[in-house]
């Protein structure tokens, strides 16, 4: 029988494998390379432009960090305005309140009442003031009594005193205020003047 050495055969297909296999695994890492290489040229590019667009946000952040300075200016000077307007408003309350009250007062008093006091202490109204009967201080409390500006009226004394020759009754009055009525007068007057 013929004997066939194949061992040098046998040898050169195995080196010539264990040389494609390392070709193979040397052309993966060479692929590994090359997309790392890109890969990290992509990250690169990302990083380079997370910075621009984090310069630029800084620069805005700067620009409205100034414009919130201005506005806390702005809020600042608003308040002190709008308190300003509200002292404006009360003192403006204050006087068109003791107007509506003298006219209201001037078109209810009788011929024989006269006044010789009006406070005005907000909530109420004090009038001092003399008669010729206790029938026309009794009139004139029905008249006022009648009033849309009052809710209640109370008589604190009568005294007679002679006055000119003449006997007279002195009177004092407290005329309380509807607490609705003269919150909504007062403000209407201040928003008209604004």
């Amino acid at each position: 029988m013929i004997r066939i050495n194949l061992l040098p055969y046998r040898q050169h297909r195995r080196r010539m494998q264990v040389l494609a296999h390392l070709a193979g695994a040397l052309g993966a890492a060479v692929l590994v390379l090359i997309s790392l290489g890109i890969w990290h040229a992509h990250l690169d590019g990302i990083v380079e432009q997370t910075q621009e667009e984090l310069e630029q946000l800084r620069q805005e952040n700067e620009a409205l960090e100034k414009n919130i300075g201005e506005i806390k200016t702005i809020d600042a000077l608003r308040a002190e305005v709008e308190k300003k307007l509200k002292i404006i408003d009360t003192l403006q309350m204050g006087r068109f309140r003791s107007l509506t009250t003298l006219f209201d007062l001037s078109n209810r008093i009788p011929a024989n009442v006269w006044l010789t006091r009006f406070e005005d202490a907000g909530g109420h109204v004090r009038l001092e003031g003399m008669a010729e009967s206790n029938k026309a201080i009794a009139d004139f409390m029905r008249a006022m009594d009648h009033s849309p500006h009052f809710r209640e009226i109370r008589l604190e004394g009568v005294s007679r005193q002679r006055v000119g020759g003449y006997t007279v009754r002195q009177f004092r009055l407290v005329l309380y205020r509807h607490a609705a009525l003269e919150s909504s007068q007062e403000t209407q007057p201040a928003r008209r003047g604004r």
